[in-house]
């Protein structure tokens, strides 16, 4: 049980004790203060008691709403802690945590529809320089910039997840090699302030892992680094990191 819970349920059963501890030195209060004959004591206890029932009964109702709204909205706010777990506070789009379940989600999916699926992974170029020139308040704000510039041109179907640090890795549904390129290519003058970056995308081969696939879309992000930057490299499923 949760913190928040245990203390609503402690809170309810110390109030509700004390009111009945209040009312039940009320009825002895009077009794013996007041005290006629059997008959008017007898009479005025029956009041007392009903008096007492019927005031237990509805501070119990009152408890039990508050008690039920205060467990609906903790029910809530960890909905949306649980929510909060799975993007990346910084760019708002799924963090690594999804990615990792998504991939082999998705990749499965592919192969049980016998559709392709690419895989694709960028690293913003010379992240560094650029923190380093215009500070990480301003770095953030390209992180962010970038997520959203691609994440709008994708489909709800696509994912986009940030990798760590300046990577973001895409899933493609329903997407061949030549027309991940093409879109990689178009992102490429989405970037804020003339940032370009690298990327390395393949194509799902059937019964891989995600580890594979993820294995060679790194080798063709490592291929379009060693040619200078600023461009897409793309390796066919089946093939090593030696792309076109």
């Amino acid at each position: 049980m949760a913190q928040g819970q245990r203390f609503g349920w402690g809170m309810a059963a110390s109030v509700l004790a004390a009111m009945v501890l209040v009312f039940a030195a009320l009825v002895s209060t009077w009794l013996w203060l007041d005290a006629g004959d059997a008959r008017t004591v007898a009479a005025r206890a029956r009041i007392l008691i009903l008096a007492l029932v019927g005031a237990s009964l509805l501070l119990a109702s009152i408890l039990g709403r508050a008690l039920a709204q205060s467990l609906r909205r903790q029910a809530g706010l960890e909905r949306q802690l649980a929510a909060l777990e799975r993007v990346d506070a910084l760019t708002g789009v799924p963090n690594r945590r999804v990615w990792d379940e998504e991939l082999a989600k998705g990749l499965e999916r592919a192969r049980r529809a016998g559709k392709p699926c690419c895989v694709g992974l960028i690293d913003l170029d010379h992240f560094k320089r650029f923190n380093d020139m215009h500070g990480h308040q301003r770095g953030d704000a390209l992180l962010r910039s970038t997520a959203q510039a691609f994440a709008s041109r994708l489909r709800n179907d696509d994912l986009i997840a940030r990798y760590g640090g300046e990577e973001f890795a895409v899933l493609l549904h329903g997407c061949d090699l030549a027309s991940a390129t093409r879109l990689f290519d178009r992102l490429q003058g989405m970037l804020p302030a003339g940032q370009t970056f690298s990327a390395g995308i393949t194509a799902s081969a059937g019964r891989e892992d995600a580890l594979a696939v993820l294995g060679r879309a790194y080798a063709a992000l490592y291929r379009a680094k060693e040619r200078g930057r600023n461009r897409t490299v793309a390796v066919p499923a089946g093939r090593s990191g030696t792309a076109a």
